[in-house]
């Protein structure tokens, strides 16, 4: 689906994310088109990459302007936006939760509990960690603990559960599990993280029996599976802390597997050419993928310590790399590696809309947009939005042409609003 589609949002509602992911990708280089923002599925958006192709025009002086504001409880989760209604997980304090919300007002319409709050450790939060998925009338979400659940998305009833740890021995990552579920057509991809059978395992979506299998990786890690067409087929590619790998979305069969550059902290991002940009802790690296008699081959391009200990997805546009790195703003050309500017941000994490970097501050409460170019930091507008301190490892989102905002206090929708300021608009800030 590209960025002309006259697909219109109703009609969106009604196709599983599998099919718009599958409308969305490019046979010939392996790098998606962007989409509009129409509804925003679950994590990083409707193409899971960030990236949304929503003309954003941002003139001198434009301001937010914020349409409601309320609070809710801690996590790191995303809201998966479909429809009129949003859906987010939080803990109360005492139980974890998946709610649903009106997302015009922001009003609650229902809340199901789904476990003990898992108790955050060594830096982390309590709360939920991973991003629930929107997908057919179902959301699937998981905990920090391993449960897998299905929900009507209608009313919240629960239809299915799966414990990853118990039934399919799964290995939680040391602050849990953090992996988002990747729906394709029938079923529902996970990395359950099992060290012997069940790293990978694709589940029925209508009733959470086991379809396949996969054991590409002995480890387990911080990042989710993607869709993506590489080398003129498309397969499930996915990172944990020993493998970068790939597996045949309608039987897991194992397509090819990459030594790990460490631990991951985001999903591959696919680049033009059948190239991957894949990140962990302490370094980045770009792969190249290539198909012959002998099955697929995986060459390391190049390998750097650039764009590392960051939780914020990277995005490309126009040929080059987008990202944090530690507190940097960074833009890093994918051919090279080489770095074209960084500018200091402190703790951020981004989507791309249009041709804008939208940021928030993980700690700072600051809202930015930031123009996507190589030729500099160029910064058209800067406005508190959170209280300073409340922490949030949660990105920005963006559909019907709106900004939202989640922190572990609060939810915030904002609309840009270029010329005179209206009433209820925040600027400024540090």
């Amino acid at each position: 689906m590209r960025s002309n589609s006259i697909w219109s949002f109703r009609h969106l509602g009604f196709l599983p994310l599998a099919a718009l992911l599958a409308m969305a990708l490019n046979p010939g280089g392996g790098q998606a088109e962007p989409v509009r923002s129409a509804y925003w599925p679950g994590l990083w958006g409707p193409n899971r990459d960030a990236r949304v192709t929503d003309p954003l025009r941002v003139e001198s002086g434009a301001q937010l302007k914020e349409v409601w504001r309320r609070p809710v409880g801690k996590g790191f989760s995303e809201v998966a936006m479909e429809g009129d209604r949003g859906y987010t997980m939080f803990t109360d304090g005492e139980f974890d939760h998946l709610t649903a919300f009106d997302l015009a007002t922001g009003k609650e319409v229902w809340r199901t509990r789904m476990d003990a709050t898992y108790r955050g450790h060594d830096g982390s939060l309590d709360g939920p960690i991973s991003t629930p998925v929107t997908d057919s009338g179902r959301i699937f979400a998981l905990n920090p603990e391993g449960k897998l659940f299905a929900f009507e998305a209608a009313s919240g009833h629960v239809l299915w559960q799966r414990d990853l740890k118990a039934e399919l021995g799964g290995v939680p990552p040391f602050w849990g599990f953090a992996t988002t579920p990747l729906p394709f057509g029938k079923t529902v991809v996970v990395q359950a993280g099992g060290e012997r059978s069940n790293n990978l395992v694709a589940l029925d979506s209508a009733t959470g029996k086991t379809v396949w299998a996969a054991q590409p990786s002995t480890k387990n890690g911080y990042s989710s599976p993607v869709l993506l067409t590489l080398a003129g087929v498309p397969q499930i590619v996915a990172a944990t802390s020993d493998k970068v790998f790939a597996v045949r979305p309608e039987d897991g069969a194992i397509l090819w597997t990459h030594e790990a550059i460490g631990e991951p902290r985001q999903s591959p991002v696919p680049l033009p050419g059948d190239r991957l940009f894949v990140t962990s802790w302490e370094e980045s690296a770009v792969l190249k993928v290539t198909a012959g008699e002998g099955g697929f081959k995986v060459q390391e391009i190049w390998r750097k310590p650039v764009l590392k200990t960051t939780f914020s997805p990277t995005v490309f546009h126009q040929g080059f790399l987008y990202g944090m790195n530690g507190m940097f703003l960074t833009c890093l050309d994918p051919e090279t590696g080489e770095m074209k500017w960084r500018e200091r941000i402190f703790g951020a994490s981004l989507i791309l809309v249009g041709d804008y970097l939208a940021l928030i501050g993980e700690q700072s409460g600051v809202f930015r947009l930031v123009e996507a170019s190589p030729q500099g930091f160029h910064e058209r507008l800067k406005a508190s939005v959170f209280t300073p301190g409340a922490r949030s490892l949660t990105g920005p989102m963006f559909v019907g042409g709106r900004f939202l905002l989640r922190n572990g206090e609060e939810m915030v929708m904002l609309e840009l609003v270029n010329g005179n300021a209206s009433k209820g608009e925040k600027q400024g800030g540090g």
